[in-house]
């Protein structure tokens, strides 16, 4: 044999070694195996590792990594069984996995102790010195550890509830931040671990032993973190003058606000019939009053105290909200209703809506509503409609969805009239028009169901166009100004897109007083440039498509107006209709479906990767 030849052989020797260290070096049983490929729409290849263990009950667990490494699979043998599938999904996600390597109890981790036992293993990815570590924990194999430089120069290790921080080439944590309850959810994502101490007391400082007792007065009857822990919502409770009083709180790890709130809302208070006061005395409140989201607030059928809140038949489904409470009745004859109270300054409750009657099938979904809708479902759900409560407390028609043998027709009225076959949001330059309009029977005070579009030529023919219009330049390219005085002379605010919707509120020779949204901007546009009625419905919209850039997409936010003093998150879909500039910076302007009206800086957007 030539030198070559045993050069060659020797290295493959010192390779197979190396794989041999390497590698778990387990291998997968053949039903294991047989399953990933007759069962397994993802297994599409030869698997790159796997481990097995033997747990102290007898059963056995095992793991092993496939598809290039980035995804791994569980399967559990119980003593005497069959292997069953148990978990899938990424191992360490944007991490790509190499190898799996078992614990063993010399093995000295970054605090100088040594693991109990070798149940446990290190997932080792192409990162260099990226590590998730799992062990064992008597019921199931949890993160204990990782470390990943990119984040933190150093290994974070996972004793209990805590996170314990530890800089590289110490035994001693610079930090221990007790996680509590939420470890699973801080730990579930590899890639939204908390990565520095600084991350992980962020997250802990919305943690439900920091906001349980926030507001005096009230018992906190609902906690559920999410998001890997960035978020969490809360619901908390308190009876007073014969009132159930609810305060429903969103928090956010990294808000700047105090205390984190993201946002709170506390419910019109209802009045609770005497039977439901003295049993609140003895029994425990979720059996009477369930504080979670998505179901009917009261858990019997006397909750409310009717000579207060005089809601007529019998209560189907109560759902207080910020602004209103909302009742699904039935009267004597099976005939269901909505009924809408609010109350007034003198403290009284009043119907504010009520609609006609609803088809006898018909139910609240209360388990997609959000505060200022209501939703409703029929036949069997191939009817459902949402309403929307706006700024002056009316509430109106916000999407309509029929479904029927021909198949599903969704609409969705906007404050000016529709987008047919698109959405306000998605529109593109040139490529749609608007029909423009008020929706004068969408109302929900008197809401009829079954006389909802189901088409979009039945919506078109729902349109009152009189009062409205759209620009329309000659040319596309250009955009209108929308003056303070009706002259040329008039200082500008704003040059709008052909499309932007506006409401006829005066003329005055040769120029129209418009309106644009519903929060207050006014002004005199040139009438020829405008699109009246029904003519404006040949006009095609204009306007570019922007998005936010990153740093700036979180919230929607934008300012009020172009002094860009006051700050506001836009909570509709919006576009781009027009431009200005105040004291040399250069806005957008825009409007969404629901009518707001938001100033952002040019250089907070881009015309996005789509």
């Amino acid at each position: 044999m030539g030198k070559s030849m045993k050069w060659l052989s020797a290295a493959l020797v010192i390779l197979a070694v190396l794989l041999g260290t390497a590698l778990a070096g387990d291998v997968p049983p053949q039903e294991i195996l047989d399953w990933m490929k007759n069962e397994s729409n993802m297994y599409t290849s030869e698997y790159e590792d796997y481990i097995s263990f033997d747990l102290p009950d007898g059963s056995q667990q095992s793991y092993f990594i496939v598809d290039g490494g980035f995804s791994m699979y569980g399967f559990t043998k119980e003593q005497g069984g069959a292997w069953k599938y148990t978990s899938s999904g990424m191992a360490m996600e944007y991490h790509q996995v190499t190898q799996l390597v078992r614990h063993d109890d010399t093995q000295l981790r970054a605090d100088g102790r040594t693991y109990p036992d070798d149940l446990g293993f290190d997932i080792l990815c192409t990162s260099p010195r990226t590590v998730l570590s799992y062990h064992y924990d008597g019921e199931y194999f949890s993160v204990c550890g990782w470390t990943d430089p990119a984040k933190y120069e150093g290994t974070v290790i996972v004793r209990g509830t805590a996170l314990e921080y530890y800089p590289a080439g110490s035994t001693t944590p610079e930090a221990v931040v007790d996680a509590g309850e939420n470890l699973r959810t801080w730990t579930f994502d590899f890639d939204r671990h908390p990565a520095t101490p600084e991350d992980a007391k962020a997250l802990a400082s919305i943690a439900r032993d920091k906001v349980e007792n926030l507001f005096p007065g009230y018992t906190m009857r609902y906690y559920s973190v999410y998001n890997h822990g960035d978020w969490a919502d809360a619901t908390y409770s308190r009876i007073a003058d014969g009132c159930l009083h609810f305060k429903t709180v969103t928090y956010n790890a990294y808000c700047d606000e105090e205390n984190k709130i993201a946002g709170q809302f506390d419910i019109v208070p209802v009045p609770l019939s005497a039977s439901l006061l003295k049993r609140l005395e003895t029994e425990p409140f979720e059996t009477l009053i369930s504080p979670y989201p998505g179901d009917d607030r009261f858990l019997t059928d006397d909750a409310i105290d009717t000579t207060r809140l005089p809601v007529e038949g019998e209560i189907l489904v109560a759902d207080p909200q910020s602004r209103a409470i909302i009742f699904l009745t039935k009267d004597a004859a099976e005939n269901r209703y909505v009924q809408v109270f609010t109350l007034n300054e003198q403290g009284e409750y009043v119907l504010s809506a009520k609609t006609d009657a609803l088809p006898k099938d018909t139910y609240l979904d209360m388990w997609h509503r959000v505060d200022g809708e209501v939703s409703f479902q029929w036949h069997q759900q191939r009817g459902q409609a949402g309403y929307r409560q706006l700024a002056d407390g009316d509430w109106y028609l916000n999407w309509v969805m029929i479904e029927d043998e021909e198949g599903s027709f969704y609409f969705g009225p906007y404050y000016f009239g529709i987008v047919p076959e698109a959405t306000w949001g998605g529109i593109g330059s040139g490529s749609q028009k608007i029909v423009v309009g008020s929706f004068k029977s969408y109302e929900l005070d008197g809401a009829d169901l079954i006389s909802l579009p189901v088409s979009w030529e039945t919506a078109i023919d729902a349109l009152d166009s009189e009062g409205w219009a759209v620009v329309n330049n000659p040319d596309p390219a250009d955009r209108l100004h929308l003056r303070v005085k009706p002259d040329r002379s008039g200082a500008s605010l704003g040059k709008f897109y052909n499309g932007t919707p506006v409401q006829i509120i005066g003329q005055k020779g040769d120029w129209s007083q418009v309106r644009i949204g519903l929060d207050g901007l006014t002004g005199w546009m040139m009438t020829e440039y405008l699109a009246m009625g029904k003519e404006a419905s040949s006009v095609y919209a204009a306007f570019p498509q922007k998005v936010y850039r990153d740093e700036y997409y979180e919230g929607n936010y934008a300012y009020d107006d172009k002094t860009m003093r006051n700050k506001i998150s836009l909570t509709g879909s919006y576009q781009v209709v027009g431009v200005v500039e105040e004291d040399g910076v250069r806005l957008y302007i825009l409007l969404t479906n629901l009518g707001e009206t938001g100033y952002v800086p040019q250089e907070w957007m881009f015309d996005g990767n789509g």
